[in-house]
């Protein structure tokens, strides 16, 4: 019996027999049998003995997602989040022509592993808030969901300037993931 780039043995759709006059189960895709499991080749394919237990097939997925996921976090996939809690917020305005604006942004985090060094993202308005308040969330990198981390709190903070202060500015709003603060 021929094969397919070494990958599958060429099935018999009207016997069912492989080359060695085994009968095989499994669904019937042209003249080859689409099996669970996987095989030594092809870790994310279903190319398989028949024998084969769904319980192997989900430990070989489960070991497919550990493995993505461990590349993911090798190669710099950043996780960005909103910083859990926001303690202060404080405007300063610097003395420069034109004046600008300082915002330092002080937060707390529940758990080690947190980048303490956090960035004001600034919401985009297409025309000026209405109020005078402009918006921000307050994001850093969180620890890896798998990684043990020491139970203390993290400080983190962030500093961002307003280069040209926009007619009618009142204020800022800073989110986090678990409050907001304004200072005006």
């Amino acid at each position: 019996m021929a094969t397919s780039e070494g990958l599958a043995t060429e099935i018999h759709a009207e016997t069912g027999l492989n080359g060695h006059g085994k009968e095989l189960s499994g669904r019937v895709l042209g003249k080859h049998r689409l099996f669970a499991g996987g095989s030594r080749n092809l870790p994310f394919t279903s190319w398989a003995k028949p024998e084969e237990s769904v319980k192997n097939l989900s430990q070989r997925w489960a070991h497919a997602i550990f493995v993505l996921n461990c590349i993911n976090h090798m190669f710099g996939s950043e996780r960005i989040e909103q910083v859990p809690a926001i303690k202060s917020v404080l405007l300063a305005t610097l003395e420069s022509y034109p004046p600008k604006i300082r915002i330092r942004v002080i937060g707390e985090a529940p758990t080690g592993g947190w980048n303490p060094q956090g960035r004001l993202s600034e919401y985009t308005y297409f025309t000026p808030p209405v109020d005078g308040i402009y918006e921000f969330d307050f994001v850093t990198e969180s620890p890896d969901p798998t990684a043990i981390v020491p139970q203390v709190t993290t400080e983190v903070s962030a500093f961002f300037v307003i280069d040209s202060i926009p007619p009618g500015f009142a204020g800022v709003k800073i989110y986090g993931s678990g409050n907001s603060m304004v200072a005006s």
